[in-house]
């Protein structure tokens, strides 16, 4: 009898969180934080010997904790001046110029296993020689997802900074990331 109503409380608990899985229609604000990692992929788009980036990082935000993969890649724009004031090289992300480029990334919220899709639509970064931290900054478009996300559209804006702690010359990488992101995500 214990087992049974073990059960039942189980399966009711399902349901109850299956069903409000479904987001009403309307605006949703999502902020939050990220870390984790980055490293190469072997895929380079514009032949530059620049290989794009596989990032995948752990979130916490006003939905609750997620986790995002996604892959990106950029190129040099030059000399820049970085957010703190030092000299610095730029890069920007290749999908502004390259619509076949890779900019995508998966949020996986953990309360429920709803995905939201977003794309990137441009970024910028600076690395800092002096320091070794890189920051960037990158604008989204979110282009759906699942569960309660199906259908969804909105923008959102992510920054942040990275350390590379391994690289080769063969262009192989890996480092840590952290930062703060925003989105407005409308259901329809």
């Amino acid at each position: 009898m214990i087992r049974r109503s073990l059960t039942i409380g189980l399966m009711l608990s399902c349901v109850i969180a299956l069903g409000s899985s479904k987001a009403e229609a309307g605006k949703l604000t999502l902020k939050g934080s990220f870390s984790g990692t980055f490293v190469n992929m072997q895929t380079d788009t514009n032949a530059d010997g620049v290989k794009a980036n596989l990032n995948s990082v752990g979130a916490k935000g006003t939905l609750g904790p997620s986790t995002i993969q996604g892959v990106n890649e950029y190129v040099s724009s030059g000399p820049a001046s970085c957010p703190n004031g030092n000299a610095g090289e730029g890069s920007t992300l290749l999908r502004s110029s390259n619509p076949v480029a890779p900019a995508n990334f998966v949020q996986r919220f953990e309360s429920t296993g709803d995905l939201l899709f977003y794309e990137e639509t441009s970024g910028t970064s600076c690395f800092d020689p002096d320091t070794s931290i890189e920051f960037f900054s990158t604008t989204t478009k979110i282009i759906g997802g699942t569960g309660r996300f199906e259908g969804a559209t909105g923008t959102g804006e992510v920054s942040g900074t990275a350390n590379d702690l391994f690289d080769d010359a063969a262009g192989n990488f890996f480092g840590a990331q952290s930062g703060t992101f925003t989105a407005t995500i409308t259901i329809p």
